[in-house]
This record gives C-alpha cells, sequence and structure tokens, in this order.
C-alpha cells in the first residue's frame, strides 16, 4: 500500500472505515477503492472494573443464557438437501425442554417490550417460567397464558405492576385462563408479593396522567391508607389507585376525568366512581396535610 498520494505527493494517506476508501487528507484524492476490513468480526464488551482487573470478553452473537441446559448455544443445518445432513440436523437440534424454554423466553421477552416493563422483569418471569417448566404441573396449559402468568407474578415481585386486564389484551388470552395459571404456580412455588401493589398502580397511573411528583406521592399515600385503614375492603388494587388518583387530581384541581383514568388503568368509570365514594368520605384520615393549593372543597363538585 501507498504510503504517500501520488497526485500532491504528500504522505497524508488515511482510510475512510466507513466508505472503504483511501483518501489524501490534503488534496481529497482517492487512491484505493472497496478496500477489505481484515479487523476482527467481533466487539470488545469491557466492564467498569476491567481497569481493575476485570474481565474483557470477547463474543459473536447473542449472549449465553444460563437457563437453558445448552446455555443457547446449538448448531442447525439449513437449506439441507442431502439425506443424511438432514438426519445430522436433526440429532443437533434442540431436544423437547429446550424448544420449549426457547419459545417461552422468547415470548416473554416480547411481551415485556409491548408492557415496557425492562429487563428486571423480563428475567425474573424466565426464570420463573423455567421453574414451572420443571415442575411439569402445568402441562397441558396454554403456552400464552403461562407465559402471561409468569410476567404477571414478576411485575408484582419487581413493583412494577401490571394488570391481569392489560397482559390478556397484550397476548389476546383470556383472563380466567391467566388466573387458572397463576393459582397453580402459587400452589407449587412460594411466591411473595408486595403488599403496596395499589401504591405502585397509582404512582404508574398518576405519571400516565402527567401528574407532578409530589401528585404522585400523594396517590400513594392515599391508596396505601385505604387499604390499611380498611376502607376499600374487596376492592382490586387497581380500583383503589384510579380512585385515589381522581381524588388527588380534584383536590388539585386538575381536569381529570373518570374516562381519562379509565383509559390508563382499563378499568370501567362505575368501578372508579365506587371506589371513590369510599375513600372521599375519609380523606381527612388519609392525608395529613395538603400542598398549597389544594382544597377539600374541590371534591364536594363532583
Amino acid at each position: 500500500m501507498l504510503d504517500f498520494c501520488k497526485h500532491c505527493r504528500e504522505q497524508t494517506l488515511i482510510i475512510d472505515q466507513a466508505e472503504g476508501s483511501i483518501v489524501c487528507h490534503n488534496c481529497g484524492e482517492v487512491e484505493g477503492i472497496r478496500i477489505i476490513d481484515e479487523s476482527s468480526e467481533w466487539r470488545n464488551f469491557a466492564k467498569e472494573s476491567s481497569s481493575h482487573g476485570g474481565d474483557d470478553p470477547k463474543r459473536v452473537g447473542e449472549a449465553n443464557n444460563n437457563l437453558l441446559p445448552d446455555r443457547g448455544i446449538c448448531t442447525t443445518i439449513s437449506g439441507v438437501n442431502d439425506a443424511s445432513l438432514s438426519r445430522w440436523n436433526q440429532r443437533v437440534m434442540q431436544g423437547g425442554q429446550e424448544k420449549t424454554l426457547s419459545r417461552g423466553f422468547r415470548s416473554i421477552e416480547d411481551l415485556c417490550n409491548i408492557l415496557s416493563t425492562g429487563d428486571v422483569v423480563k428475567e425474573e418471569a424466565q426464570f420463573l417460567f423455567k421453574k414451572v417448566d420443571d415442575q411439569k404441573t402445568l402441562k397441558g396449559r396454554g403456552h400464552n397464558a403461562i407465559v402471561s402468568s409468569c410476567v404477571f407474578i414478576a411485575c408484582r415481585k419487581k413493583s412494577n405492576p401490571r394488570s391481569i386486564r392489560e397482559i390478556s389484551m397484550a397476548l389476546n388470552v383470556e383472563k380466567r385462563e391467566i388466573l387458572k395459571c397463576y393459582s397453580s404456580i402459587k400452589k407449587i412455588l412460594p411466591l411473595v408479593h408486595s403488599n403496596k401493589s395499589a401504591s405502585e398502580y397509582a404512582k404508574r397511573f398518576a405519571s400516565d396522567l402527567g401528574l407532578s411528583e409530589i401528585e404522585k406521592k400523594k396517590s400513594q399515600i392515599i391508596a396505601e391508607r385505604a387499604i390499611e385503614k380498611g376502607l376499600v375492603t374487596g376492592k382490586s388494587p387497581l380500583s383503589v389507585a384510579s380512585a385515589a388518583v381522581y381524588i388527588v387530581a380534584k383536590l388539585a384541581n386538575k381536569t381529570k376525568t373518570y374516562t381519562e383514568i379509565s383509559n390508563v388503568s382499563s378499568m370501567k368509570e362505575i368501578t372508579i366512581k365506587s371506589c371513590y365514594k369510599s375513600i372521599s368520605s375519609s380523606i381527612d384520615n388519609l392525608l395529613d396535610e395538603m400542598p398549597v393549593g389544594w382544597s377539600k372543597d374541590y371534591l364536594s363538585a363532583d
């Protein structure tokens, strides 16, 4: 390769990696095109601790999945026309369990992307799905129903709750099928849920409606205390959260209708109204103090 420009005779040649060409930085003369990149095909994934002796793995393709028996590493032969190669292809392909897990993990990832739950919920749901598959107690249940119940449980466990209605609509699964799988999983695996799910729902609904941070916090307080004081016994956490957000919006004199809250919570307006009536009459016991500009008089306008 030349180390100087044939046009201006200067040693100012540079390689344009994007275009795959050699160009003179001085006069702009193109000395070579379609240069083959001979560098490594992988990327370096350096950790923050690499300067302190940490590892610097190099890899091609997706990361290994420790939840799969073969860690997600398998070989398949595509476009097979030869009979002997076809037989070998069948031998090296994943077995039944690996196929079930791979399919379940992909479905969980797709559902978590639709619900915007994040990687923490996705990993927890995949771990739970593997446990359920190892137990073999949900054999015969619909695949999407099992996936939905695992994501529902993972969301609650990681304090990022999603309603069964949201999940059922995302995967087009009947709610009763998800509830059946959920009940079966509770029997075979010890599940620990946060008792503040209504509070977490209230925070998310308030955020979706564009309420301020103080309004989100007050919505959580009302939802949590309403449950603690037994004002909403038998009510769904979604209903409690929706009513709490509606109350805060009215106290702050924000124009949020039952319809708007129903759209973000997937709860019927009449259900929200019923829960609102149960809570609003005891608002003095639910809020110790209110921010400047808030007034209980706005509640009486409903």
